[in-house]
């Protein structure tokens, strides 16, 4: 199943080191890596900027092939892993790379974008 992970560029050099997600490393209630689908990515992103005190542009966003069976459904486009996830080969944006200013179209997470993105010009 194709997922993404938000975490910060802190985060990202541990991750990297390791080569994978590890869910040990979890700090809240549920112990797991947290995924998303790519259509929860704005969300993701200023959820994980909100939950560790970071600015949007220190969040990354890595992209991930996971097996279903490794993952547990915590809500629409939410899902969790309590398995390790290698990311070895996988693509990581920035979290600027998302951002998209002319859409008449956007969500509501998109729209929070554009008003924080707004305030740092």
């Amino acid at each position: 199943m194709k997922v993404r992970h938000a975490t910060t560029k802190q985060a990202l050099r541990e991750i990297v080191a390791a080569g994978y997600l590890d869910p040990s490393r979890a700090k809240g209630a549920i112990k797991g890596v947290w995924l998303h689908t790519p259509g929860k990515t704005a969300w993701a992103i200023l959820h994980t900027a909100k939950r560790h005190g970071a600015e949007i542009d220190d969040v990354v966003v890595i992209d991930l092939v996971v097996p279903a069976s490794f993952l547990t459904r915590r809500g629409k486009g939410l899902w969790t892993s309590r398995r390790p996830i290698a990311i070895t080969d996988q693509k990581i944006s920035e979290a600027k790379e998302f951002y998209r200013s002319s859409i008449d179209d956007r969500s509501p997470d998109q729209k929070l974008m554009d008003a924080i993105w707004g305030e740092k010009k």
